[in-house]
């Protein structure tokens, strides 16, 4: 049944032989597999607990608990998870995947850099992946240069068929182009992009501006993007955008929300100085 992929089946026959035979670990692993494959995460967090409980060094359950609570974006106990996976099996790199990629999630660059880098070369997973994540916490760091080389490797390696993972590479690596001024190949990557992706409309507003485009022309449509994704950093484009457009009290007020969510981001201050020195 699993090689058919009949979850249903697959998970009927895996619960009859565990009231056979309970607390067998080949039944327990097995469908835990089943029950994160259905996306049933806290029923595979209370049989990883069963296991756990009868076996506090069992690395299969170790890693199952932090994938879901991964999964459920409970990511300080998905990084506790994997690190008790670690001392289970110090020997695996596995862990370092999942509690990189919570790290990135966190936005603990630094910390996720670090597993990041020693899983590299360990072929846990394809060597794409890590690089796409490197390139992930150097971009959101401010370092553009070595972003755009992961990113860059990441793409080389990707088919173009392999959606949405190679829109994603080249979304960022248009986006680090952008930040560095190298705008024709910014342009060149935008155009490998998925058709009428909200990402590629992000970066058509973006290139627009460098050309002289109106900033009026473009609001509407910034706040269209806001609309449908509401990250900071198309927050802080539409603040621009008002900014520009001499829309001071609206500047002022999406820089001030920024300020709250994220004090540090880049060129924030002078932006929102310019919005109350424009009101006033």
């Amino acid at each position: 049944y699993e090689d058919m992929d009949n979850e249903d089946k697959a998970m009927q026959c895996l619960e009859m032989a565990d009231q056979i035979s309970p607390n067998n670990p080949d039944v327990s692993i097995s469908l835990l597999s089943i029950f994160i494959d259905a996306g049933k995460y806290d029923d595979a967090i209370k049989l990883c607990n069963q296991i756990i409980d009868e076996d506090p060094y069992s690395f299969p359950a170790w890693m199952k608990i932090a994938e879901c609570y991964s999964a459920l974006s409970k990511h300080n106990k998905a990084i506790e998870a994997a690190e008790f996976a670690m001392i289970a099996n110090p020997e695996e790199d596995a862990p370092y995947v999942l509690r990189g990629q919570s790290y990135v999630a966190l936005e603990n660059y630094e910390k996720a850099l670090e597993d990041l880098y020693r899983i590299l070369d360990s072929n846990v997973v394809p060597e794409r992946y890590i690089r796409y994540y490197i390139g992930i916490c150097h971009m959101s760091m401010g370092n553009y240069e070595t972003a755009f080389e992961n990113f860059n490797n990441a793409e080389l390696d990707t088919e173009k068929s392999e959606q949405p993972f190679h829109h994603n590479i080249v979304f960022n690596i248009s986006k680090c182009l952008y930040k560095m001024g190298r705008y024709e190949e910014s342009r060149f990557y935008m155009r490998m992009m998925i058709p009428e992706n909200n990402d590629i409309r992000i970066m058509q507003l973006l290139l627009s501006t460098i050309d002289g485009t109106d900033y009026l022309k473009s609001l509407n449509e910034w706040e269209e993007v806001v609309i449908n994704d509401p990250t900071t950093e198309n927050w802080y484009s539409l603040g621009i955008s008002y900014l520009e457009s001499k829309v001071y009290d609206k500047a002022k007020e999406i820089f001030l929300y920024i300020k709250e969510l994220e004090p540090d981001t880049e060129g924030l201050g002078l932006n929102l100085l310019l919005a109350c020195t424009g009101l006033n």
